[in-house]
């Protein structure tokens, strides 16, 4: 059964369920899959039905096929936090992302958690940066993402980075200006 995430993200999953079991079983095939938390997620049959934890998928009425609606909650986090302060937020699965140097001179290979923000990601480079382990231009830099600046106030899920997804690194600033 095809489940989708929010419309910011345009990604389908497929899960085979048996109409016996309750949301919650589905919810919990959800976070195996995606790493989820069961109580960050909200499940909508035709985007205004809200299906019920202890309830029955049988008891909708769902045929093969059919699509349902999982929305991820968002965790809030302490105003000046990077990493958000729950325990869902540690338990999803990690990120392996490619981050590539100025000119593709160099790649490192870097874990970060969906929901931490990109912030994190520049006080991590910075730490290695320290350590002469990894290059950062002098002149200040900004992240790209599949030809979009990253915002680093958001997080890793916000701007839909996959496993394995390449981050750039740009030298200068990035202001918002009109």
């Amino acid at each position: 059964m095809p489940a989708s995430r929010p419309s910011n993200i345009y990604q389908k999953l497929v899960i085979d369920v048996d109409l016996n079991d309750s949301v919650e079983q589905l919810k919990k095939k959800v976070h195996q899959i995606e790493g989820y938390s069961v109580h960050q997620q909200a499940l909508y049959l035709n985007k205004s039905i809200e299906l019920q934890d202890q309830r029955h998928l049988r008891e909708y009425e769902l045929k093969d096929g059919c699509e349902i609606e999982v929305f991820i909650k968002p965790i809030l986090t302490p105003k000046h936090s990077g990493r958000a302060n729950t325990k869902s937020a540690t338990n999803a699965k990690k990120l392996k992302v490619i981050v590539l140097a100025k000119c593709g001179t160099k790649k490192l290979v870097v874990e970060v958690n969906p929901l931490d923000k990109v912030q994190v990601l520049r006080n991590e480079l910075d730490e290695r940066h320290q350590g002469a382990d990894f290059q950062l231009p002098s002149e200040g830099y900004f992240f790209i993402y599949k030809q979009n600046v990253m915002e680093e106030k958001e997080t890793f899920q916000w701007h839909n980075v996959r496993q394995g997804d390449t981050i750039e690194i740009f030298n200068g600033s990035v202001s918002g200006g009109s």
